[in-house]
């Protein structure tokens, strides 16, 4: 129970969180629009600022207008091929992930990640979060191995693909990539558990209890714990 209370006490605070960061970016973006003007540099650059923590705080329909508004006069002021102007692109997409739309999302991921390595080069920071969203929009589409392709090192990659291919009943699939998962996450609790469960569905009781007691270290969420303890249970009774 005291854990339960404190993850609530957790979320609660990181919406304040949230709401305070947006609350102060607001005020920022209304003090540069009325000094500098809404296409000066540090305008569009506070704009999209603004528009990355309504993506956070998930509020897409704002985040949605803004960056659009902010993508057109930065296209204007700085061209498509700016850093700046690629980000809000980048923006655009995530408010369209976040709205139920991955297909214009990807196409708009893309796009951006495409322009970054031109700009920026392949392994510029800008580059690597972007190649990490474009890897989420083709996993939001279920091309699991155009995102593994993409981003063979995103561990959030691979947890979305090792839950849809074992809700799918395809666990010799999932254990097909125990080596490269291992060796590449060893303290995922996620990825360990989706391990354990694929053993324990194979009827093989030494690994999946390996593999959910490994799990049971690193996880944190209540709701992932229950899911192990249980799995756990009914590995020792094979």
């Amino acid at each position: 129970r005291f854990i339960s209370e404190l993850s609530v006490q957790n979320g609660q605070s990181r919406t304040v969180r949230h709401q305070k960061a947006s609350e102060l970016g607001e005020i920022v973006y209304d003090r540069y629009c009325k000094l500098l003007g809404e296409e000066h540099p540090d305008t569009l650059h506070s704009l999209s600022n603004l528009a990355a923590s309504y993506i956070e705080f998930g509020d897409y329909e704002k985040a949605l207008n803004l960056s659009k508004k902010g993508y057109e006069l930065s296209c204007k002021v700085h061209g498509e091929a700016h850093p700046d102007t690629i980000r809000l692109l980048s923006n655009i997409s995530a408010s369209y992930r976040g709205e139920g739309d991955p297909v214009t999302a990807l196409e708009l991921e893309e796009k951006a990640y495409y322009q970054y390595c031109e700009v920026l080069g392949k392994e510029h920071p800008n580059t690597l979060n972007s190649l990490s969203n474009l890897s989420m929009c083709y996993c939001f589409v279920k091309n699991y191995e155009k995102a593994l392709k993409l981003n063979n090192s995103d561990f959030s990659v691979w947890e979305d693909y090792c839950y849809t291919i074992q809700q799918l009943g395809h666990d010799e699939r999932l254990l097909q990539f125990e080596e490269d998962v291992t060796t590449l996450f060893p303290q995922n609790a996620q990825i360990l558990t989706h391990l354990g469960l694929g053993y324990l569905k194979q009827k093989n009781a030494d690994k999946a209890i390996d593999y959910l007691k490994k799990a049971s270290a690193f996880a944190y969420e209540n709701s992932m714990l229950y899911t192990i303890y249980q799995a756990l249970g009914d590995a020792y009774q094979l």
